[in-house]
């Protein structure tokens, strides 16, 4: 993976933390967000 600067990979490190905390809160509903593979 490349990446363009510090901001995009502090962004996707942001992304890939809040994907994390959104599957462990809505585990017991069965509603998961999958992240964003590229």
């Amino acid at each position: 993976a490349e990446y363009m600067d510090l901001t995009t990979l502090w962004e996707r490190a942001n992304d890939a933390v809040d994907t994390i905390i959104r599957k462990d809160d809505s585990a017991e509903d069965g509603k998961f967000l999958q992240p964003c593979i590229e």
